[in-house]
């Protein structure tokens, strides 16, 4: 059975990462016995060894040909560890935001596993960096995307109201330092994570736009006990649709506004990085 599963920096990345986060939960069509957990709030540190499974399948290279500089912090460098990134997410997107959305344990890491991921097909949910959002994703009588399930991001694409894309490139520059080591730590020693997230950027907006005609259908599992969670069991019924990338597919499942409005945010912001 395929599956299906997945939308920076505490810029671009946070806000990205952010409306991933927010869909990922129902994004997996396999059978009960095999989801995941979802973590738990103390989950343990992250061990060198996990953060290579964002590596282990095949994916593309890192951005070939001219490399993009690595930006130059306007400021001090953000100091390396949990509490400094912490207080620096709070300063720049507000407390309420980081305690009701953001993973802290080795944030960094995980921000930069789920954005190498996010053109392939999968984005490893132990590497989360965000918490999951209330409630289920609901579909329609006629097999389309529900009307109120836009609503159950509307908290997270709040981050791009508080977080203006020039603000949003200053702490990028001031975090880069750690991004780029935890893109080595990641599996890529000579790769660049400045441009491996300029790639990522400009293949989301790459994104067909979505539409509230688009259709969903439930993937059948065979087996005596009755699944109790059918709602992470849909895919788009559209071939195409289906064959996008973990964060294209995300985006159109968040609707057309709040794709649009994301879409929006990463064209101001890409210039600026």
């Amino acid at each position: 059975m395929p599956r299906v599963s997945a939308a920076a920096g505490i810029t671009a990345l946070v806000v990205l990462v952010a409306l991933i986060g927010a869909a990922w939960w129902w994004s997996q069509p396999k059978p009960e016995a095999a989801l995941p957990a979802p973590a738990p709030a103390a989950a343990p540190p992250l061990a060198a060894a996990s953060i290579v499974e964002a590596a282990s399948s095949p994916a593309s290279a890192p951005t070939a040909g001219i490399v993009p500089s690595a930006p130059a912090a306007g400021a001090a460098p953000i100091e390396v560890g949990d509490g400094p990134v912490t207080d620096a997410l709070v300063d720049y997107i507000g407390r309420a935001a980081v305690l009701q959305l953001i993973q802290a344990d080795r944030f960094v890491v995980r921000v930069v596993a789920t954005v190498d991921n996010l053109p392939r097909g999968h984005v490893a949910p132990r590497l989360w960096p965000l918490n999951l959002s209330p409630g289920r994703f609901a579909v329609d009588d006629e097999g389309r995307i529900a009307a109120g399930n836009a609503r159950r991001y509307d908290a997270s694409v709040r981050l791009l109201d508080g977080l203006p894309p020039a603000r949003a490139a200053d702490l990028y520059r001031r975090l880069y330092p750690q991004l780029q080591a935890a893109y080595v730590e990641l599996g890529y020693p000579r790769g660049s994570f400045h441009a491996r997230l300029l790639a990522v950027i400009d293949h989301l907006l790459n994104t067909p736009m979505a539409s509230s005609a688009t259709r969903l259908q439930l993937i059948e599992v065979k087996g005596e006990v009755p699944s109790q969670r059918p709602w992470v069991r849909y895919e788009f019924a559209d071939p195409a649709l289906q064959q996008l990338s973990a964060g294209q597919r995300l985006l159109l499942r968040l609707g057309p506004a709040h794709q649009a409005r994301i879409i929006e945010w990463l064209r101001a912001l890409r210039p600026l990085l």
